[in-house]
């Protein structure tokens, strides 16, 4: 728009050069003296000089840009060639001395000897004809020649302009002649044309840095009159002076002088203007990228603030991070912006302070939204200054680092976790480990409960993470768990995923907790977010880890909380099922050395009795046959005593593998009584004990395996010989149940404390301590047979009126059906 406007006033000018060739012809042709001098007493344009001002004036108006066309340009051309075939044969004619009739073109009535063109209008109407043809040469190129030529025509005319304001004759006549090189009107109307030519192409060349918008076209803009007319003006003066003191006649040096000296200005002030220009250039340009990185930044946040902190200039980074628009906060305190603890604590002083003193603060600090939420950010100051190096303000620059010091922290507690849980293989201490330092970082309340191999739910520890609340955790762990009360950890147990619950709400908490002892702990804490994790190790799930937050104003949990106790889960299962494994490994010793221990005793005295009567044959030689025949039992009977423990290790081991052996078939469980009673009553006879049957009549058959079940009578019946003194009773019985057999083993023995019974089927061990009985393996071994028959076994015992054991053993008929349908 603003080129248009110069190209326009280029056209203006252009006409206006124009119309003293268009008066002058038409006082030619009308015989008008006064339009052919215009000023009384000034020379006359000459035709032919009339003829090429106006011509040149039309061709420049014609150039217009935005309405150049073919036929406009095809004229331009035309009026161009018109007026460089007048210049140059005008120039010819003076040269040679000819008369070739030039001036005779124009027909003019009754002037029949018109003056001619001067050879300087001539030659400045070559110039511009030439300059016309040429004006779109290189357009836009530094330098044009077609503005040299311009240059050169309207200097010829300010030249003419400048000897008849000072009274320089020689600087419009020719040599001593009265021959006007330029009359005044000619040379004013070739100083528009050419100014119009130069104003109609501001793109290229001087006048594109004459015409620029940056420093150097303004000034010359200003400059460039008052340098071209100040010399010419003080000529004037001067040469008024001299003249009015009768001092010499110095008018043309004082012209010259004036003259050489505006040219001067002129060209320095293109000179300068151009470099001023591309310094502004890029200054403009190093402005507008610095503000477009502060508009258009949006991962920074950019805020520009005075001495006294108040906001000056505020980004979009800043408006996206903070959540004010610039109209909220420009004008205002950018305290606005720190959380009160940074305030409070002095930092935020400090770090105005050291940016004042060393041009530069950085660090990390908490910030503060419109929404009230907190954030961390990076942030550096910076200090600014005037252009005395006077400190006028800050620019802090921040960024939201909330997720990378997030990650940091994550990082740094997996690695503290990790090599805590690495100090011991304890399995509670392990587990308290895992709960105080996840309330250290993640919650304020966590609870661990361990789930067994059966499925079964304890509370292994509680831990807060505020002194004040210890007492209150304590007395949600010794509460322990209820099926029949709602809670996240059954529902973890049943989904095996974790549960995340953002927003702790009272219908959450009833929904979820229905009064049980944690929702009792989320109302007392005013719990705000819970997570509730399970642990897996080894495709089981071995615990169950609850987070609770209960921070008034704390953002709730969301996914990446979850991601981060998901992943401190995975160790910590880890590390707990390490301690399981070690406290497994280390139970294993234990009854490694243990069993060691009970073969080494019970192998010793059976083979210390076959040493002994292996020494008697040695000893006594030859025996009769009823000593042999002694002799031979004791060493048959210590040799079945030491395959029978052989034979109950076996058993034991491969019950506890589950591949003990059972080989089914029909049986009648009043058989299975009798065989099981007529085996043992010679010990029963030998140690003074009754031993009877108690069976009902019409026992129907059981699937059993016969030397197994017979394996059962002869541990229950050998144990209760063991512990029933001479003259007790033991009674074998048997009744028929719905769809089994009930066994029975009762003894008038001594009996047994409550607090021993659930430990009779435990391997190697044993009611009395102080005297050995046997390995400790026969109720074990008894336990997995009937478990292998699909029976069930139990023990009913009272101090000092004896002991019954029992067991039941499927009826045949029910067997086979449930084999059919499986």
């Amino acid at each position: 728009m603003r080129e248009q406007r110069i190209e326009r006033l280029g056209c203006i000018l252009c006409l206006a050069g124009a119309v003293p060739g268009l008066l002058a012809l038409v006082g030619w042709t009308f015989g008008i003296d006064a339009l052919t001098r215009i000023v009384r007493g000034q020379p006359q344009i000459p035709p032919t000089s009339s003829i090429a001002l106006l011509f040149i004036g039309l061709a420049g108006a014609l150039r217009l840009q935005p309405i150049a066309g073919r036929w406009r340009t095809a004229l331009s051309f035309a009026a161009a060639l018109c007026v460089l075939a007048l210049g140059i044969g005008t120039l010819t004619e003076y040269l040679l001395g000819l008369d070739a009739g030039i001036t005779r073109l124009v027909p003019l009535g009754d002037v029949s000897q018109p003056p001619p063109m001067s050879p300087p209008t001539a030659m400045a109407s070559t110039l511009l004809a030439s300059a016309l043809l040429m004006l779109d040469v290189q357009p836009s190129a530094r330098a044009r020649p077609s503005e040299w030529l311009i240059v050169m025509a309207a200097l010829m005319g300010l030249i003419t302009l400048t000897g008849i304001l000072l009274g320089a004759s020689p600087l419009y006549h020719f040599g001593g002649t009265s021959l006007v090189v330029i009359a005044p009107l000619t040379a004013l109307s070739l100083c528009l044309t050419a100014f119009g030519l130069l104003f109609e192409r501001p793109a290229g060349g001087f006048m594109r840095v004459a015409t620029a918008r940056g420093p150097g076209g303004l000034m010359f803009r200003r400059l460039v009159l008052p340098t071209v007319l100040a010399p010419v003006l003080v000529a004037f003066v001067v040469s008024r002076l001299f003249e009015s003191q009768r001092i010499g006649d110095f008018e043309v040096a004082i012209a010259i002088v004036a003259i050489t000296t505006a040219t001067m200005g002129f060209v320095m002030l293109i000179l300068n203007a151009a470099p001023l220009n591309r310094l502004g250039h890029d200054l403009v340009e190093a402005r507008n990228f610095l503000q477009n990185m502060f508009d258009s930044s949006t991962q920074y946040s950019i805020i520009a603030k005075d001495l006294d902190r108040r906001i000056l200039q505020w980004n979009e980074g800043a408006r996206r991070l903070y959540g004010y628009e610039a109209e909220e906060v420009v004008g205002k305190n950018s305290e606005i912006l720190h959380t009160t603890e940074d305030i409070q604590s002095g930092i935020i002083e400090e770090l105005h302070r050291r940016a004042l003193d060393e041009g530069r603060a950085e660090g990390i600090f908490h910030r503060r939204r419109k929404d009230g939420s907190e954030f961390v950010a990076r942030v550096t100051i910076t200090r600014r200054e005037d252009s005395a190096g006077h400190p006028i303000g800050y620019l802090l620059m921040s960024r939201d680092v909330t997720a990378e010091q997030r990650a940091a922290e994550e990082q740094k507690f997996l690695a503290e976790l990790g090599n805590l849980l690495q100090t011991s293989l304890e399995k509670p201490a392990t587990i308290e480990r895992i709960a105080q330092l996840v309330v250290g970082f993640m919650g304020d309340i966590c609870a661990v409960d361990t789930v067994d191999q059966e499925g079964n739910v304890s509370r292994a520890k509680v831990v807060a993470a505020n002194p004040a609340r210890v007492a209150l955790a304590e007395a949600i762990q010794r509460t322990p768990l209820e099926r029949s009360r709602p809670d996240p950890v059954w529902t973890v147990l049943e989904r095996g995923r974790p549960l995340l619950i953002p927003e702790v709400r009272p219908d959450v908490v009833h929904t979820l907790l229905d009064g049980g002892a944690l929702g009792q702990l989320f109302e007392t804490l005013e719990a705000t977010s819970a997570m509730f994790v399970p642990l897996w190790a080894r495709n089981r799930m071995i615990a169950v880890m609850t987070i609770v937050c209960s921070r008034p104003g704390k953002k709730g949990y969301g996914a990446d909380d979850l991601r981060l106790a998901e992943e401190v889960a995975r160790r910590a299962a880890l590390a707990i099922d390490n301690a399981e494994l070690y406290e497994a490994a280390q139970e294993a010793i234990a009854t490694r050395d243990h069993l060691l221990g009970i073969v080494a005793h019970d192998l010793r005295n059976p083979l210390n009795a076959v040493v002994m009567h292996a020494s008697l044959l040695r000893a006594r030689g030859a025996l009769d046959e009823q000593q042999s025949r002694k002799t031979a039992e004791g060493i048959q009977r210590a040799a079945k005593r030491m395959n029978r423990l052989i034979q109950d290790l076996l058993d034991v081991t491969k019950v506890e593998a589950g591949r003990l052996s059972i080989e089914m078939g029909r049986f009648g469980a009043d058989q299975l009584v009798s065989e099981a009673i007529e085996s043992e009553k010679p010990l029963a006879a030998a140690a003074s004990i009754e031993l009877r049957t108690d069976a009902a009549p019409h026992l129907p058959q059981v699937a059993a395996d016969r030397d197994r079940v017979l394996q059962v009578f002869e541990n229950l019946i050998g144990n209760a010989l063991k512990f029933t003194g001479r003259g007790g009773r033991i009674t074998v019985g048997a009744a028929p149940r719905s769809v089994d057999v009930l066994f029975w083993v009762a003894d008038t023995g001594p009996g047994m404390p409550a607090e021993d019974i659930p430990h009779l089927f435990d391997r190697f061990w044993q009611a009395r301590k102080a005297t050995r009985h046997g390995a400790g393996l026969g109720l074990s071994i008894v336990k997995g047979i009937v478990e292998a028959h699909g029976g069930r076994i139990w023990v009913e015992s009272t101090v000092g009126r004896g002991s019954t054991f029992f067991f039941t053993l499927p009826v045949a008929a029910r067997a086979r059906e449930r084999r059919r349908a499986l």
